[in-house]
């Protein structure tokens, strides 16, 4: 469910123009340089992360400890209940930073 909370903290958290998870929830962060359009940006976001959860397999979709399947943890966990992401235009990049609830889960554990 699309919460305007949720997308509050996401904007929160993406007007701080940093490449780093800075909240209480699940975060995935795509960054663009250059010039781009918040609709463009968009979609470069979901495809990146798209792109992302479809190179784990089937069976084995576990957080690794070193955190190289935290995007798409985010995008392919069937328990989310909340989304909320906002796009943010900073100095000389654009951030889109969207929130997912419950928080991840523990290193190792099955999602």
């Amino acid at each position: 469910v699309y919460d305007c909370d949720v997308e509050d903290e996401a904007y929160e958290s993406a007007r701080h123009c940093n490449r780093t998870a800075s909240s209480g929830y699940n975060e995935n962060v795509h960054v663009f340089k250059g010039d781009i359009s918040n609709v463009d940006i968009v979609f470069e976001a979901c495809k990146s992360w798209y792109n992302e959860a479809s190179k784990l397999k089937e069976g084995n979709i576990n957080k690794s400890k070193d955190n190289t399947s935290n995007i798409a943890n985010g995008m392919v966990r069937d328990t989310n209940a909340k989304l909320g992401c906002a796009v943010v235009k900073c100095p000389s990049e654009t951030h889109v930073v969207c929130h997912y609830t419950p928080k991840e889960k523990a290193d190792g554990e099955k999602i």
